[in-house]
């Protein structure tokens, strides 16, 4: 399994999961719709790379965004969101629609370092605390935003 990380193009969808057979099994947005597509592997996948894909629909094409990083995933790496790895540790959460805040801590740090999400800081009128800010990843509301989709209902 590959994580392949694209260039900011102001997109929705800025990393994609692909396992070795060369098919999208997750990403940070919209795997309702990224979800299976098949990559052409037989072009190795590097920076600055444009990907060679076949979308679910059937159509070919090519995926526009370039690539700007690709790692090696462990397992678990892969099946925990920023929101439920920052959770299991303990750190105090919040969120507003779908932008997660996070209490900066310790903990918080050292995971925030290992992560690719843009994330600024606010200190919080309230507790007067430093929080981080960090846009779209508050997973529950996305996972609502899929469950609505998949009952057709609007998203």
């Amino acid at each position: 399994m590959i994580r392949v990380h694209f260039q900011d193009d102001a997109q929705d969808c800025l990393w994609w999961d692909i396992n070795e057979e060369g098919v999208v099994e997750d990403c940070d947005m919209q795997t309702w719709l990224w979800k299976g597509t098949k990559v052409d592997m037989a072009t190795p996948i590097t920076p600055g790379c444009k990907l060679s894909v076949t979308f679910k629909d059937g159509k070919v094409g090519t995926w526009i965004h370039p690539v700007v990083k690709v790692e090696k995933m462990r397992l678990h790496e892969r099946d925990q969101s920023l929101y439920d790895r920052l959770r299991a540790a303990g750190v105090p959460l919040d969120h507003h629609e779908s932008d997660l805040y996070a209490l900066k801590t310790p903990e918080s740090e050292a995971i925030m370092k290992t992560d690719d999400h843009i994330v600024t800081t606010f200190v919080s009128r309230i507790d007067q605390k430093v929080w981080y800010d960090i846009p779209f990843a508050y997973k529950p509301f996305w996972d609502d935003v899929q469950k609505r989709a998949r009952k057709g209902g609007v998203a």
